[in-house]
């Protein structure tokens, strides 16, 4: 992120991206995800158990298979414009643990960008830096790679793939 060069978290790599943000940026250094901290000695868990998962029945107990995103502002965000300016999408998903939306305004407040959420509008699935702050920095919940094929990449890694080719501005 410091360094501007292109980044695409998917599923754990939004998580990690979020859990930087907030100790990087927020300053929250004992910031984690539930998941890493067993004993629970952080007091500011920036990713927790999704609550209608069942902690003692692991298996298919998740949020499974494909799901509408909603891109609140698609015309000026960079998600919007890989998915053609779309104002929702099916994507499919593969995770227990989600956002803790608790954070949601103090995240906003430092520049970061909520551009995708599902129907509900309480769980973030998409997160983004504003282009004026990074050239691309895109981090999605859901897994794109499930609906590349060969030929017709998914979205998110044709927009990866192309930022990551440009030649590094020299400043």
């Amino acid at each position: 992120r410091e360094w501007k060069k292109p980044y695409l978290g998917v599923c754990l790599g939004m998580q990690v991206a979020l859990i930087a943000f907030a100790r990087e940026v927020l300053g929250l250094t004992d910031a984690t995800s539930e998941e890493f901290d067993l004993v629970k000695k952080s007091q500011n868990h920036i990713l927790v158990f999704m609550p209608e998962i069942s902690r003692e029945t692991m298996g298919a107990n998740m949020r499974l298979g494909s799901r509408w995103i909603e891109f609140p502002c698609p015309s000026s965000s960079l998600v919007g414009g890989l998915y053609g300016g779309a104002s929702r999408i099916v994507e499919r998903h593969r995770h227990r643990y989600e956002f803790n939306v608790a954070y949601k305004e103090r995240f906003e407040a430092k520049g970061m960008v909520f551009s995708g959420q599902d129907e509900s509008k309480e769980r973030m699935d998409v997160i983004e830096l504003p282009l004026s702050e990074h050239p691309f920095y895109l981090a999605v919940q859901f897994h794109p790679e499930y609906k590349s094929r060969p030929g017709i990449p998914s979205p998110p890694f044709y927009g990866f793939v192309a930022a990551a080719s440009k030649p590094d501005k020299v400043s």
